[in-house]
């Protein structure tokens, strides 16, 4: 086979890229050298197989027989891959190899001195990927020159042969596809925040990955500015603080009822495996408590407070003038959500502006508050050289807390078993989806709103409480929330607009972690179905890992890559040398596809193997007293082991050596006859015991079998 000239891919590189699929993958050496020399196909309908001898030998087998990505070519769905071994096999290695991974040309560093730095950087940096793009399928290498033997029928391209306008337009086909990384695990701290390049590139979603996204949302909403130097005035300085104590909790809660407002907006609630929380707990954080939190203002609301730092001096005296003025306010008031909101506000502008007279203004009831608002932010905007961005800032907060306002008027006030005076006194006010539907979605879209806009005063206050869901609750509901932002994540941070790309590539490391067994079945086509609607328009591959054989249950054994490390090293496992893994059961999965060397626990094989080998030494020495009393004692442990052969086995073993348990047995099993019957007999009998009773009769019945036997 002659391999194509490669000028389609040059002339094309410009245009937009529809489908874009990952088909293998070769690592040289990956970061941790755990992969080294390994090639990776990801769909059974193609085999590339790569030899390193001098050269770098790469041919092809088309098995286009092999049923593939026609099986989950569905919405935006163009392939899966599976990714299965032990634990330490690697998995997470070739994710990460994938995600970080480049195809860069080689850099030569003119100093001597770096020569060694420069070769093993590019040693770690070697790559062959191919991709499909629509039907055609190409190859794309920075292999040393003149070292590649293609024995494919495809385009090959080798980034360091390129020239320079062909390279950049290489370099930028490869980011066509947005790589997305998502993982609920806590050990991914070296992948974090998100590559962009006009578009997003990659992005990881992990619960540390998560702070700095979290940043650049808070960042945008009280629009700080950007770059390194940040002009240091009271607006920007107070911002800093605010966002610096924002915790990624609290902007999972925000994420959380985004999510909502995609489910319910778009009616896909019946679609969503998990619970929703449909009582939602508002209330607001307040602005000198937040302050206080930071290490250098702990004590700044004291009396006999001073620092060197004339803003904060500055921010001590604001903090103590506004709070005198706060005093004067009923204090039946001071806790309620509404006048959170509106002092915070205050708090902020008397703080940041000069010449504010708070003492002027006097309020007795909350309906005052917006003319207050008003009348400081009129103030201000006549001082000569005033700000607008501040002015309009503000003006737009007010908005927001009165348009929050008229959306929460009718709610309840959560039950509090403590006086109204008391700090530990609860304001929150209780949105009931059940009590009031209306109210419950326009909330969510209200959130959603604010958070699309480029400010928001209340997100960096606001907290939602009542969002408590078990760990595989909150692990499915940290996927979905999180994909949720990917859409309009261009909307949501800070900086020029980040688009996704119109491909995407979707990493999920240990997709069934913290999951019951019946969630693990329905994974993948709740996975399917999320992502049809969340990503309309867009194509999407996934490759996931597993330790779960329901999972792999739907995953073809063509598209599954086996790991199994040998004497501590990385190995590949031929995926035909396997069982089938679609639709097959669990027993034979775990066998065959993860390895298992038993599938029953250790603990109670090794309590198993001393009765068998106990009740072996007291047939051979039936006269040992001490062996005979220990092996008495096993006749609970036998009548609860559950694998029905060993079960029989041991019991005839016992009771061949320990007749007098028979009739003690026997009588057990006639009164649970007796009790069976009556149940039967009874107008509502109880199913639960009755199955019970059933299967004590089955043992029962193995214990005659085994009189039976000795008898014979």
């Amino acid at each position: 086979m002659t391999p194509k000239d490669n000028s389609t891919l040059v002339q094309n590189a410009f245009e937009k890229v529809g489908t874009m699929e990952l088909l293998y993958i070769w690592i040289n050496n990956s970061e941790n050298n755990f992969i080294v020399n390994e090639g990776f196909n990801l769909y059974g309908e193609h085999r590339f197989t790569l030899q390193v001898r001098e050269k770098y030998i790469l041919s092809y087998e088309s098995r286009a027989s092999l049923i593939g990505s026609d099986l989950y070519c569905t919405g935006c769905i163009k392939n899966i891959t599976a990714i299965v071994g032990e634990n330490g096999s690697g998995k997470t290695t070739l994710f990460k190899s994938i995600y970080l991974g480049s195809c860069l040309p080689y850099q030569q560093h003119d100093d001597p001195k770096y020569h060694q730095m420069n070769q093993d950087d590019y040693e770690m940096s070697k790559r062959i990927l191919i991709y499909q793009f629509g039907n055609n399928i190409e190859i794309i290498h920075n292999l040393e020159l003149g070292r590649f033997v293609n024995n494919t029928p495809f385009v090959v391209h080798n980034i360091n042969e390129a020239d320079q306008e062909e390279r950049l337009r290489l370099l930028e086909l490869l980011e066509q596809q947005t790589i997305i990384y998502l993982s609920n695990s806590r050990y991914t701290s070296d992948l974090n925040g998100y590559g962009t390049h006009g578009n997003l590139n990659k992005i990881s979603l992990t619960a540390d990955s998560l702070k700095n996204i979290s940043g650049r949302f808070y960042r945008k909403i009280v629009q700080h500015p950007q770059g390194l130097v940040i002009k240091l005035n009271p607006y920007n300085i107070l911002q800093s603080i605010l966002i610096k104590n924002k915790t990624v909790i609290e902007f999972q809660q925000v994420c959380d009822v985004l999510y909502y407002h995609h489910l319910y907006s778009r009616g896909y609630t019946d679609l969503y495996i998990s619970k929703l929380c449909k009582d939602l707990y508002v209330d607001f954080s307040c602005t000198i408590p937040i302050i206080e939190k930071v290490e250098n203002y702990r004590y700044i609301a004291k009396d006999d407070f001073k620092s060197e730092d004339p803003h904060i001096n500055r921010l001590s005296a604001k903090i103590k003038e506004f709070s005198a003025w706060c005093y004067t306010i009923p204090i039946e008031m001071r806790g309620e959500i509404f006048t959170k909101q509106c002092l915070n506000l205050i708090f902020e502008m008397f703080y940041c502006w000069d010449n504010i007279e708070l003492n002027k203004h006097s309020v007795t009831s909350m309906k005052m508050f917006p003319a207050v608002i008003t009348d400081i932010i009129d103030s201000y905007k006549r001082q000569q050289g005033y700000d607008s961005n501040q002015s309009d800032y503000y003006e737009w907060g007010l908005k927001e807390i009165e348009e929050l306002n008229s959306i929460l008027c009718d709610c309840k006030t959560i039950y509090s078993n403590v006086p109204e005076y008391d700090l530990a006194h609860r304001f929150d006010k209780v949105i009931s989806y059940e009590s009031n539907k209306k109210q419950y979605l326009l909330f969510c879209r209200f959130i959603n709103q604010l958070a699309r806009k480029d400010k928001s005063v209340l997100l960096k206050y606001i907290k939602i409480d009542n969002l408590h869901m078990s760990s595989g609750e909150r692990a499915i509901q940290n996927f979905f929330s999180w994909l949720n932002l990917l859409p309009f994540f261009d909307e949501f941070i800070e900086g020029e607009p980040i688009r996704l790309r119109e491909s995407a590539l979707l990493l999920i490391d240990e997709i069934d972690l913290y999951m019951h067994p019946e969630w693990q079945r329905k994974l993948i086509k709740v996975l399917f179905n999320e992502l049809s609607t969340q990503f309309e328009g867009k194509e999407i591959q996934v490759i996931i890992s597993t330790h779960s054989p329901l999972v792999l249950s739907d995953i073809l054994r063509q598209n599954t890559i086996y790991l199994q490390p040998k004497e501590g090293m990385f190995h590949l496992i031929d995926a035909d040398s396997r069982a089938q893994t679609f639709g097959n059961n669990i027993y034979t999965l775990l066998n065959d596809s993860f390895f298992m060397k038993s599938t029953i626990g250790d603990y109670a094989k090794e309590i198993i193997k001393e009765i068998s080998d106990n009740l072996i030494l007291l047939s051979l020495d039936p006269g040992n007293s001490e062996l005979r009393k220990k092996c008495e004692k096993y006749s609970r442990i036998i009548e609860s082991i559950g694998e029905p052969l060993i079960h029989k086995k041991l019991q005839h073993m016992f009771f061949r050596y320990f007749e007098n348990q028979q009739d003690t047995q026997l009588k057990v099993f006639r009164k649970q006859v007796q009790a069976l019957k009556k149940s039967l007999h009874e107008k509502n009998p109880d199913k639960k015991k009755i199955e019970e009773l059933k299967e004590s009769l089955k043992n029962a019945l193995a214990v005659i079998e085994s009189i039976s036997g000795d008898i014979e």
